[in-house]
């Protein structure tokens, strides 16, 4: 295999990460919705454990999620990295490269004009808070649930709620943190390459540390 079939086939490994990124949503929303209408028995169940407790594996699915999307997109901002400070085209055909840093002088001024929602994709703020919401919604059903003291309701079975929807916005900030250092590593990794094969500074050295998702949005 050609050096260029191997980037091209670099390339093509990206686009299909972006599609499989963009179906974890899909199915995290069905995962969720099905979990939430058994639990909260909207829908009919033959098991003689308390349906409620179902509510206790929202946090699971949305944390296994979570996780499989920031692997994914860990992995895309590696080959889009490689793309455009290491990777050195032929003459004359540098569009790919070329594009790779059109989307990376975008994202710096969307950063620039939005500080704070420009660090990450939407799809990136999707998934972080759609688990956030989850986790507060499951916490106040089970705050009301204590409150009300509903007969079907039992108080060993509101305590695993609680737990689970502290645990799961507990992960999600660590994981976003973890991300984040891992992304910045990751960029900062790819300055140095492009630095030794180079010869000289990055053009990118200007660009804010935290800018965790420059190509991996799109």
């Amino acid at each position: 295999m050609s050096k260029d079939t191997g980037i091209y086939s670099l390339r093509e490994e990206l686009i299909e990460t972006q599609k499989t990124r963009t179906a974890l949503i899909k199915w995290k929303l069905i995962l969720v919705s099905v979990l939430g209408a058994t639990g909260l028995g909207f829908m009919e169940s033959n098991s003689q454990i308390n349906a409620e407790l179902l509510l206790c594996l929202v946090p699971l699915v949305c944390a296994y999620v979570d996780m499989q999307y920031e692997n994914l997109s860990f992995r895309i901002m590696a080959i889009a990295t490689f793309l455009r400070e290491v990777w050195t085209p032929p003459a004359n055909t540098s569009e790919m490269q070329d594009y790779e840093k059109f989307v990376e002088i975008t994202r710096k001024k969307i950063r620039n004009r939005y500080p704070i929602l420009g660090r990450h994709s939407l799809q990136g703020w999707l998934m972080r808070g759609s688990s956030i919401l989850f986790y507060i919604l499951l916490i106040l059903y089970a705050g009301i649930s204590l409150v009300s003291s509903r007969p079907k309701i039992r108080m060993w079975s509101i305590l695993p709620l609680l737990i689970a929807g502290g645990s799961g916005v507990a992960f999600t900030l660590w994981m976003f943190h973890h991300s984040q250092r891992r992304r910045k590593i990751l960029k900062n990794t790819g300055k140095d390459l492009a630095e030794k094969r180079h010869g000289i500074k990055s053009t990118k050295s200007g660009a804010a540390p935290d800018d965790v998702e420059a190509s991996d949005g799109r």
